[in-house]
């Protein structure tokens, strides 16, 4: 196997371990009623600390938004949710994962220079 081979294998890999590690540290389906605290930094701290997080169809879900630093907004197009979270403070987000699929969130405040990547992802499976 040549450098460029090996290279493209490791790429491969690293390509297939990220999703996994991301679900298995975040995945909550052993819990009915899970309760997610998810803290907001600008980009450059780190943006949405989780932004990944996988839930199970049918549980309630209760998510705890905190501005670390600077207001944030969270913007949550297909749950209807859009709030401000002032600096140091918290929001709380709660819904049923009725349908299973893929919901975006992001900031809705202009928060820093890189605010554009402040996002994370919600998993109903």
């Amino acid at each position: 196997m040549d450098r460029r081979e090996l290279v493209a294998l490791l790429f491969v890999a690293i390509a297939v371990a990220i999703p996994v590690y991301l679900t298995i540290n975040t995945k909550l389906s052993e819990r009915q009623n899970p309760e997610i605290v998810i803290e907001a930094y600008v980009t450059e701290s780190g943006g949405f600390k989780p932004n990944y997080i996988v839930v199970p169809k049918g549980s309630k879900v209760r998510i705890v938004f905190k501005a670390a630093d600077v207001t944030h907004g969270i913007f949550i197009p297909s749950l209807g949710v859009n709030k401000l979270i002032p600096a140091g403070s918290e929001v709380v987000v709660e819904f049923v994962a009725e349908k299973e699929g893929v919901y975006p969130f992001m900031c809705s405040v202009y928060c820093s220079p890189y605010h554009r990547f402040m996002r994370g992802t919600i998993v109903v499976v």
